[in-house]
Formats: C-alpha cells, structure tokens, sequence
C-alpha cells in the first residue's frame, strides 16, 4: 500500500499526533503515539511508530490517483505512485502532485469568426488527463492553462476554415481536429486531451433572425411545392378520367348505332324479301301512297312552315310519282341481284357442260 515517512521530534514522555494508512471501510483517522523512553513502541493500529533517540518516523498513506514527484536536495530523485516508499527528513521533500485521474474543464465564452465572417460565442468542455508526471512538472509552466489556451487558439482556427452552415453540420470532426492538433502541440507537456466537445454555439441576433426568416421561406416554398404537386396530380387524375368517360361514351354509341344499323339492314331485307317472295308489289305502292297522303294530313294540323312539292294539289300525280320511285327501286334491287348471281359464275361448270354435250353427240 502506498504510504510515505514523515519525521516529528519530541521530549521524553511527550505525545506526537501521527496519521495511520487506513481504517475500516477505507476511512482515514488520526491517532496518538505516546512514548516513554527510547525503546520502540508499537500501537494498535496500522500506522508503524519508530522512535529512535526522541525522533519518530510515521509512515503515511499515498493516494493510489496521485502522482508525486520527489526531490532530493532540490533535483528531481523520482516519481512515486504506487507502493511502500520512505523519505529521508530534511533531504527528500514533495516538489509536486498531480491527479492521474481525468479532469473536465470549462471553457465558457470564447469567440470565433467563420469562413463567412460570422461571429460566434463558443462554450465547450474540454477533458485532459496526466500521462507523464515529469513532463507535466518540468516540461511547460502552468500545464493546465497551456492546455485551455490551446484549446481555444485550436478552436478559432479550425472554425475559420468552415462556413456557418458547414459548422453546424461538422460539429463532431470539428471536434476530432481540435483533439488531435491539442495532443500534438502537447506532446512533450506530459497531459493528454481525451475528448473536445462543443457544448453550445450562440449566434448574433442579426443571423438568428435571417436564420428564421429562412427557415420561414423554405417551409412555404415546401408547401407551394406540395400543394401544386397535388393540383397535378388532381388535374391527370381528372383527364384520365374524363378521356375514360369519353371513350366509355363513344364506344357505346358506336354499339347502338351499329345495333341500330344492323337492325334496319336486316328490317330491309326481310321487306326486300317479302315482296319478291309474294309479288305484292302493287299492294306495298298503294301503302306507300297512303303513307303520303296522311303525312300531308298531319302537317295541316299545326302552323308550320314546310317545303311542298309543285304538284301537290294533284293526289293522283303524287301517288303516282311515289309508285314511279318504288318501282325504280325495286328494279335497282333487281339488277343487283342478278349481277352478283353472274359474278358468282363457275367457269369450270361450262367446261362440265361441253364435254357432256361432245359425249352425247352420235
């Protein structure tokens, strides 16, 4: 256990207060070494008395999370840390002690001008740790301030290089570049920096205001975005539907007027058929007439203007050209007939029928 020896002096049968190492639980107390000759004397507890001629020597406990550096004569004799260790009184003395545990310090208020000449107030925290004990005692004067003052001067420089968008944005390699340029510069001060990070960043009043004014435009612009994309896609969607609609609509017109026309050809064709089959021509003439002469009877019903034939005073000459027209058209009908009935002629039946005539021939 580490522990050190201090030296008391004292007359026959006085008391020296002296410390012992440690206590139950760890817990550190005082006790008293009574002595009442010069024979040693040994207490209960585990601190040693030695009493040689009225000067006693009490060994003190180290703490194991400091380093202490020993000087002898007033050069450096060495380093303790851990383990049993003894001083010579008047000889040997503590020069420093340093905590080998790691230590935060604040840096609060430091300013630094960006790449795009912003100023900013700058709180960080920075975390260093002693490594070396000799180098932090003989290697720079003031190790902890020569840590912070590099800290910040790193700081500055590395904020200069970036712009205030980009800052924001690398906050943690800024972070990285300030650690490594401090562990170089103090390579030879015998302290590490463990860890840099910016705490917070304030801006002058002036950019947080553009700063919001910028943020308030580019939500109103996401939104215009956002609503005209909608009124496309609201505009395809109803031509699209429209031209469905439309062409919905065109074929089934098409449908009925192909319906309708298939029905009036074949309404026509069984009539056509009718009258060839029976021959009632003259009986379809007079009902053709009939069909006339009520249509003018509808007409003079009502006060309408309609254009009339010449002769429409003479019955007789209407039914007459009305039975001309059917009777027109009823040979027309005819003629067709017959001209499909002769292009569908076989050549090879003449042929049959020649050779049938040259056999019968005697």
């Amino acid at each position: 256990m580490p522990c050190s020896l201090h030296r008391a002096s004292g007359l026959h049968g006085s008391t020296v207060p002296s410390r012992v190492l440690l206590g139950p639980r760890g817990a550190r107390f005082h006790t008293t070494i009574n002595y009442m000759s010069t024979m040693p004397v040994f207490k209960k507890h585990i601190g040693i008395a030695v009493i040689p001629h009225h000067t006693v020597y009490v060994i003190d406990r180290w703490v194991l999370i400091q380093s202490w550096i020993i000087l002898r004569f007033g050069k450096f004799r060495r380093t303790i840390e851990t383990g049993v260790h003894f001083l010579i009184p008047l000889v040997d003395r503590i020069a420093y002690v340093h905590s080998l545990k790691e230590d935060a310090i604040v840096l609060p208020n430091q300013t630094a001008i960006t790449q795009d000449n912003v100023m900013l107030q700058i709180d960080s925290v920075l975390y260093i740790k002693c490594v070396d004990p000799y180098n932090a005692s003989y290697g720079i004067e003031h190790t902890i301030f020569a840590m912070t003052q590099m800290a910040h001067t790193t700081m500055r420089s590395e904020l200069g290089k970036l712009s205030l968008d980009t800052t924001f944005l690398e906050r943690d390699n800024l972070n990285n570049k300030i650690v490594q340029a401090i562990n170089s510069a103090a390579a030879n001060w015998g302290m590490v920096c463990k860890r840099y990070e910016i705490r917070d960043i304030t801006l002058p009043k002036t950019i947080v205001s553009a700063m919001e004014r910028q943020v308030e435009a580019e939500r109103a612009k996401r939104a215009l975005i956002l609503r005209s994309e909608g009124d496309k896609e609201s505009e395809i969607n109803m031509a699209i539907s429209q031209r469905q609609i439309s062409i919905l609509r065109a074929e089934g017109e098409a449908l009925a007027e192909r319906e309708l026309a298939d029905a009036t050809a074949y309404a026509l064709e069984k009539i056509t058929r009718t009258i060839k089959e029976s021959g009632t021509i003259d009986a379809v003439s007079l009902r053709l007439a009939e069909k006339y002469i009520s249509a003018f009877a509808k007409l003079a019903k009502k006060t309408n203007t309609v254009v009339l034939p010449a002769n429409v005073g003479s019955v007789n000459d209407m039914v007459t050209q009305a039975v001309t027209l059917f009777k027109t058209l009823s040979s027309t009908t005819e003629k067709s007939d017959s001209t499909q009935d002769t292009l569908s002629f076989n050549p090879s039946n003449i042929e049959r029928n020649v050779q049938d005539e040259g056999t019968s021939t005697p």
